[in-house]
């Protein structure tokens, strides 16, 4: 963009909102990230294995920000849904078919792209407000999160839990968003079925 003059519009700061150049764009609204720990912690905590450290990492909000760490390491807006989305399917892909998300860089570049796409055709998605896609993202990013660490706890484990947390994500991704991932393959161009 162009300021009157000729001369180029400066570029945001890095890690600045998104919000002047992207639709699915949101804030930091401190009221909307205490509302998603605590219904986190609301779900999360009946079923945790480890209920003190569940609590001590949200209380912390450790997850979200190895999380916005990770997506800007890929050059991703951890203010933007899409990409957060796109970032949750990448991990969620990792863990329910055990393949290596950075095996294929020009694929993790190319999600963002089908995200920004899919968010772009889906109307209830569109009608999100700020605060509604901030919870959203939110959410999302503590599901990859809690996702990435529980297989990692049992690889480091070992045994044959892998396969059956593998199914059980697949299952659940399946479940709530009505895609199953081991149905796809990430190439240079993105996710594609098999």
């Amino acid at each position: 963009m162009l300021l009157p003059g000729g001369k180029p519009a400066p570029l945001p700061p890095a890690g600045a909102p998104a919000a002047l150049h992207s639709p699915t764009a949101f804030g930091n609204d401190p009221a909307v990230t205490a509302r998603v720990r605590q219904q986190v912690l609301a779900s999360a905590l009946p079923t945790s294995p480890n209920p003190d450290a569940l609590r001590a990492a949200v209380t912390s909000g450790r997850p979200w920000e190895e999380f916005d760490q990770l997506l800007r390491q890929h050059g991703y807006d951890p203010r933007d849904l899409a990409d957060v989305v796109a970032a949750f399917y990448l991990i969620a892909w990792e863990v329910a078919t055990g393949g290596d998300v950075l095996a294929q860089p020009a694929g993790i570049a190319a999600v963002r792209g089908q995200a920004r796409q899919m968010l772009a055709g889906n109307q209830a998605m569109s009608r999100l407000g700020p605060a509604e896609r901030q919870a959203t993202a939110e959410t999302l990013a503590f599901h990859a999160m809690a996702m990435a660490a529980r297989n990692q706890d049992l690889h480091q484990a070992g045994g044959g839990q892998v396969a059956a947390y593998r199914t059980e994500v697949a299952q659940a991704v399946t479940q709530w968003q009505g895609i199953d991932l081991r149905r796809f393959t990430l190439t240079p161009t993105g996710f594609q079925q098999r």
